[in-house]
Parts: structure tokens; C-alpha cells; sequence
């Protein structure tokens, strides 16, 4: 795969591709609009956005935006054993869309807790108190405006007795679960038979699916410990490999995700750890200046450390790479 980067061209043995995914992901779930998604405020996890899928006829604008995060999915996919992850943030009810799974009533938790927590109320509340509400067959949509579950739903209050009617229309409604809906996710699903095989995630659960796309961020160093391979020469490189691993357990979970990030091109590690990291991590201790930054070579997922022998150098060193060089600049991939 070859891509051009500010005139820059790159030939990629996946370490472009995957700091291009971690970049790309990160941009979505700071700005969910750009895929035509949404993010409820109580709620950590990117879906549907009902003002796309409830606001009348779809665009080829929404349907590129559902094509193209379909792409990025399967290239995720087709580049999993390389370590590559898109750590989106999916609720699991979006995996269950994609394998063609039923949506349940425990599935708008992790869209909205509040509005699970108001379904869950109106189930069970006396009727008076139900009919006291004055609810109609309708709701707001992210942008605002209402959508009707029924011909002049708005104008229709709905006492107990319908009630079952109008939580069957609330759930679909925050589900997404309508014509647009299946539009889009028809869209989503050829974008990722545009790049891999739709049998490729067929064979998955819903959650093994997820693992795969978004990987892990939690890092076990003695795992990652285990499943390095070292290259060096001497005594001197094997007290800077120590130095390293004791760095490594003082820092912070979020600066390990970025050292990873660095040298991998990934913040995320594959549901198998870093045993299922291909190619291994690899720690070089070189023979560059100690006054020189640690290198990576993220197509390699390797690390390359100047031959230091002083913790609090190595830490500021490592610190001022992995936060001087961003994923956006793909670094030494």
C-alpha cells in the first residue's frame, strides 16, 4: 500500500497504516459528525445518529460517510495480524448491527444510561402517573427536531393502556432501528467488503469482533516484557534494558499507551496481547549518542534505545519522543 503524506510518498509494511488508523479514530471520537455518528452525553460510546437515520431521505453525502468508516473497518480487519486496531468507541449493540444480531432492551444502556434508566421507569410505574406525563408518539431527534413514530404522533398522547405501543416506538427510535437505519448499515457493510471479505468477521461474536477492531489499551508490562525480543551487545546494553523495564512500570497507563503508540504505530494492542503482536516487539539497544532520542520503525514494531545508564535521563528522553513525535507525523514507520 503506498500513500502520500504532505508530498511525502511512503511505501507501508503497516506502520503507516496503522498510525493512520489510530490518527483517524481519534479524530471520530473527538468529532463523531465527520461518520455520521453520536455521542449521547451520558454516555462514552459512539452510535447511530437519529437525526441521520430518522431525518428524512439519506444523501450520498451520509451514505459515503457509512461506505467509508465501512472501509476503514475492513481494513482494519485485513491488517488485525500486523497489530493494527481502530479503537473507536463502539457499544457492543453496533458489532450485533453489523453480524446481523437482534437488539434488545439492554442494548440503549450503553447508548444512554438516562434513557435506559427512563424506559426502565415507564415500565413500571403506575398508570396514573404514566397518563400524568401526557407523552406522545414522538421524539427528539440530535438535532433538535421531532420525529414521529406515527402519523401525526405528536398530537397523540398516549395513555397506559398503549403503553407497550409507545416504549416498542421509544426503543426503536434511540435504537435506530428503521428503514434509514438499515440503509446505512447496508452502506457500512459494503464498505467493508470493499476491503475484506465479509466471511472474514462472520465467523465472530459480537465481542470478539470488538476486541479485534479496537484492541486492548491496558498493558500488562510482564507480558510485554515476555514477548520482546531484545538485540543487543555487551553489558552496558543489558543495564539498559533493565533501566527500560523499570521505566516502563513507573509510568502512567496513558503514557504506556502513547510509548506503544510510538513504537507500533498503534495505541492499542490485539486481543491476544503481545503475543499476538506480528511482527514481535523489538527493543535495540543502538550506539547512537546518549544525547539523542530513542528511534522507532513501526512497520517493525521496533524501539530503538541509545545505550543510556541513567533512569531519570532515559524517562525524560522517552518522554519528550513518544510526546514530540505525534501519530499525526507517522513518525520513522
Amino acid at each position: 500500500m503506498r500513500f502520500r503524506l504532505d508530498d511525502d510518498v511512503a511505501i507501508d509494511v503497516d506502520g503507516v497504516t496503522k498510525s493512520l488508523l489510530t490518527k483517524v479514530a481519534d479524530e471520530i471520537n473527538a468529532d463523531p459528525g465527520l461518520v455520521g455518528l453520536y455521542r449521547h452525553e451520558d454516555s462514552s460510546f459512539l452510535y447511530f445518529d437519529t437525526a441521520v437515520c430518522c431525518g428524512g431521505t439519506i444523501g450520498s453525502v451520509s451514505k459515503g460517510k457509512y461506505r467509508g468508516l465501512g472501509r476503514l473497518i475492513g481494513l482494519t480487519l485485513k491488517k488485525a495480524n500486523s497489530g493494527a486496531t481502530l479503537p473507536i468507541h463502539f457499544p457492543l449493540c453496533m458489532y450485533k448491527c453489523l453480524l446481523g444480531d437482534s437488539l434488545t432492551v439492554q442494548d440503549l444502556d450503553s447508548i444512554s444510561s438516562s434513557l435506559s434508566h427512563s424506559l426502565h421507569d415507564m415500565c413500571l410505574m403506575d398508570d396514573d402517573i404514566f397518563d400524568s406525563l401526557e407523552l406522545t408518539m414522538s421524539g427528539i431527534m440530535s438535532d433538535g427536531k421531532v420525529y414521529e413514530w406515527e402519523t401525526n404522533g405528536i398530537n397523540h398522547i398516549v395513555q397506559a393502556n398503549h403503553r407497550l405501543d409507545f416504549l416498542r416506538g421509544f426503543l426503536q427510535f434511540h435504537l435506530c432501528c428503521n428503514f434509514n437505519e438499515q440503509v446505512l448499515l447496508e452502506e457500512l457493510i459494503l464498505g467493508v467488503q470493499d476491503v475484506c471479505p465479509r466471511d472474514v468477521f462472520n465467523r465472530l461474536s459480537p465481542l470478539s469482533l470488538q476486541m479485534m477492531l479496537e484492541g486492548s489499551r491496558i498493558i500488562d508490562v510482564n507480558d510485554w516484557k515476555t514477548h520482546t525480543e531484545v538485540k543487543m551487545s555487551g553489558r552496558a546494553g543489558q543495564s539498559t534494558v533493565d533501566l527500560f523495564w523499570q521505566v516502563v512500570e513507573e509510568m502512567s497507563p496513558e503514557d504506556r499507551n502513547q510509548l506503544l503508540c510510538f513504537s507500533t504505530g498503534s495505541a492499542a494492542l490485539p486481543s491476544g496481547g503481545f503475543l499476538a503482536l506480528s511482527p514481535t516487539f523489538t527493543l535495540v539497544i543502538g550506539t547512537k549518542s546518549i544525547d539523542s532520542l530513542p528511534e522507532s520503525h513501526t512497520c517493525f514494531n521496533m524501539l530503538v534505545l541509545p545505550p543510556y545508564q541513567d533512569k531519570k535521563l532515559m524517562k525524560t528522553k522517552l518522554t519528550m519522543a513518544f510526546t514530540m513525535t505525534q501519530v499525526d507525523q507517522f513518525g520513522n514507520a
